[in-house]
């Protein structure tokens, strides 16, 4: 026959001492709190990114450089060296493929028409604003995994991703958008000649993605 079962405890074993006990506490969760959309972290992130200042970091007046070039220094020096040199210098300008002049990157980040009228920013960081200094989007620096970087509007909306080490902008789809010679010549899809971008380097693939993705996308669509 089976073995008989162990006796129960008896009905007065004692509980384990208050001290063993682990003590519980519950609370009501708003589930949007803990979202991924809804979290704290995510909306702070947000939040900050739709701003956009500039005026601190890239001193445009005569008197701001001469200053930013430090006390001690002759001021009539410190403005032909950093203005004749400096900040309005232009880094890259758009010609269309018809040889028209669309806009033009300065190197303290100004973009203007070739009317001279102030288009936006493009910072070397990549952030973009607008001329009235409202924040349009980023392009991130190449990852240390894939050397792809992510351009997000306004909103944090992916737009395209750059290729890094082919000079390429895709869609976010994984299309190609355009793609950057060496020698500055855009080429768009299906490798068609868009125009170029007169004293790119590779090095300014960054603020280039920027431009095409954000500011001006018409530039490689022919319009």
């Amino acid at each position: 026959p089976p073995p008989a079962p162990p006796p129960a405890p008896p009905a007065d074993t004692p509980m384990p001492p208050a001290e063993q006990l682990r003590p519980v506490t519950t609370r009501d969760v708003d589930a949007e709190a803990v979202s991924a959309l809804g979290s704290s972290r995510h909306q702070k992130r947000r939040q900050s990114r739709k701003s956009f200042a500039r005026a601190v970091l890239h001193p445009r007046s005569p008197c701001e450089i001469a200053a930013r070039a430090g006390v001690g220094v002759d001021s009539k020096t410190a403005l032909h060296d950093l203005v004749g040199s400096g900040s309005g210098a232009v880094q890259f300008r758009v010609v269309d493929a018809d040889g028209r002049v669309r806009a033009q990157l300065a190197a303290d980040g100004s973009l203007t028409s070739a009317s001279g009228s102030l288009l936006a920013y493009i910072e070397r960081d990549g952030t973009v604003g607008s001329a009235a200094l409202e924040y349009l989007g980023e392009v991130t620096p190449p990852g240390a995994a894939n050397g792809v970087g992510y351009v997000t509007d306004g909103e944090d909306a992916l737009v395209a991703e750059v290729d890094y080490g082919r000079a390429a902008l895709r869609s976010a789809q994984g299309s190609t958008v355009a793609e950057l010679r060496k020698d500055g010549e855009v080429l768009g899809h299906r490798g068609s000649h868009c125009g170029r971008l007169e004293g790119f380097s590779y090095g300014m693939l960054q603020q280039a993605a920027a431009y095409i993705a954000l500011i001006d996308p018409d530039f490689v669509q022919g319009k």
